[in-house]
């Protein structure tokens, strides 16, 4: 059996994994899906991937908005540069944190109940970071 070609979007991630020496199971990992779902993404024409993963990739890969544009164009997806999410200094955020993100928006289909109890157990989960962040601009000041 001859070995099958990458479609166009498989020869990107193939060397977006290459790059950054991801396995198909690592950037599975990342984006939410099995090993499995990577590899058709590679290798069958006839999968698109749902937009919500792809939306992940910047992230989860660290993209140049080059890199991002370069995604965009392969998926036909419209990809903002500001889907990268990028949090000072050209860091791209967690694909977790693009992900709370998400469901804390006002379109989100969690209910505004749930995202009022998600809001309140991230800030208490959260408020140790602050109040140490806190302390050393103190210090540095």
């Amino acid at each position: 059996m001859a070995a099958k070609e990458p479609t166009r979007l498989g020869h990107w991630l193939l060397k977006q994994m290459s790059q950054h020496n991801l396995s198909q199971t690592d950037l599975g990992a990342l984006v939410g899906v099995a090993q499995a779902t990577i590899s058709r993404w590679i290798y069958r024409p006839d999968i698109q991937p749902e937009r919500e993963k792809i939306e992940l990739l910047p992230a989860a890969l660290r993209l140049s908005v080059d890199e991002l544009a370069e995604l965009a164009e392969i998926t036909g997806f419209n990809l903002a540069a500001d889907t990268i999410r990028v949090a000072g200094a050209g860091t791209p955020l967690h694909p977790l944190a693009v992900e709370i993100g998400r469901m804390l928006e006002p379109t989100s289909p969690i209910s505004v109940a749930d995202r009022r109890v998600l809001e309140e157990l991230l800030d208490r989960i959260v408020e140790p970071h602050r109040k140490t962040m806190r302390g050393r601009r103190r210090k540095a000041g």
